[in-house]
């Protein structure tokens, strides 16, 4: 990592980031990022009963059967008089069993759900005949409490992940603020040029490459990018804090002092990207399927702050620290010739 690449090249490393990002803009102003992994919104219909239907029975003699294997029986046969295929599921205790009924208190749900192709007013009219079916038994009339029609989707874990990206996102600009008041305000404006440069960036990615992502995933990718980003730039702040306070370097310039500080960090930076990306990888192969796809893109927000924390962070703090540098010069000389005229003054 050399003054060559660190400070010549900035004006390339900024042009490829600027025509990133923008390209990213534009791209998804138009076309939105790639939501394949998004399944359509199904719908299923519920049909829940009480305990009067789970004890009771219908029928005489050798046609008598239990009352809620008779009411799924006949709710499937109208299901497949309409041509309509169905998929049972049952949530116990919030998750799947084999059985086909959800348990909850006292009550009892039976659930069938559809392709995402079977139209909403289809299954409305569907669910009008079965509550018809069932007025026509005086003990499901009594027992059946209820027959809906419910959209599923993803919504619990976009909000989730929502909720977890600005939690994620407040968290960097604590940081930050710990940055500005630990390192100097020139290490923390930096800091935060390139945590606002990762997300932009890695946003823009994967609306460029439309690689297939949930519908929530890229803000989620970017929070990621953002908090790494602090994590590796605070590891840059402490290597320009030693090198500057090292008697050797007294009095270095700003754009030295970067150069002499990248140089000694890169490899400390590669290492913490190198690891928070492994981990994402080891979590992502053993996660099922659906988990892998979220959190497998998750890398790219974990190798982007290498590129912007020693390339670009850098090339940021100098103009900022050689500012603050002047000021403190200015105010330094005009002390010594405050103290001079006092000096002066009292000899006279």
């Amino acid at each position: 990592m050399n003054k060559l690449r660190s400070n010549k090249l900035f004006a390339l490393f900024a042009a490829i980031s600027s025509v990133i990002i923008i390209a990213g803009i534009i791209l998804f102003a138009l076309l939105g990022f790639n939501n394949a992994q998004d399944k359509p919104n199904r719908f299923a219909i519920d049909v829940s009963y009480d305990t009067t239907v789970v004890n009771g029975t219908i029928g005489e003699g050798d046609e008598k059967e239990d009352a809620s294997a008779y009411l799924e029986k006949h709710v499937e046969e109208i299901l497949k008089a309409n041509g309509l295929s169905y998929e049972k599921q049952s949530l116990e205790n919030g998750a799947l069993t084999n059985s086909a009924i959800e348990v909850s208190g006292q009550q009892r749900t039976a659930r069938y759900v559809f392709s995402p192709k079977i139209s909403r007013a289809t299954l409305e009219e569907v669910c009008g005949e079965i509550e018809a079916f069932t007025d026509t038994v005086p003990l499901l009339a009594d027992g059946v409490d209820n027959i809906s029609l419910n959209a599923l989707g993803s919504v619990a874990i976009g909000k989730a992940a929502w909720r977890g990206a600005i939690a994620i996102a407040v968290g960097a600009v604590l940081a930050l603020v710990y940055v500005s008041i630990r390192f100097g305000v020139s290490c923390g404006v930096a800091g935060l040029v390139v945590c606002v440069h990762d997300a932009l960036f890695t946003a823009a990615f994967f609306a460029i490459t439309r690689i297939p992502v949930f519908s929530f995933a890229p803000i989620l990718y970017a929070a990621i990018a953002a908090f790494v980003s602090v994590a590796v730039w605070i590891a840059v702040c402490i290597k320009i804090r030693n090198t500057a306070k090292d008697p050797e370097n007294a009095g270095i310039a700003a754009d030295a002092l970067a150069d002499k500080s990248v140089n000694g960090v890169w490899k400390y930076v590669v290492c913490i990207a190198a690891v928070v990306a492994a981990i994402v990888v080891v979590f992502g192969l053993v996660a099922a399927a659906g988990t892998r796809a979220l959190v497998l893109p998750a890398i790219v927000g974990c190798l982007v702050p290498v590129y912007s924390s020693l390339l670009i962070g850098p090339r940021v703090f100098v103009p900022i620290r050689k500012a603050f540098d002047k000021k403190r010069a200015s105010k330094k000389g005009g002390y010594v010739r405050k103290k001079k005229k006092a000096e002066l003054e009292a000899g006279e």
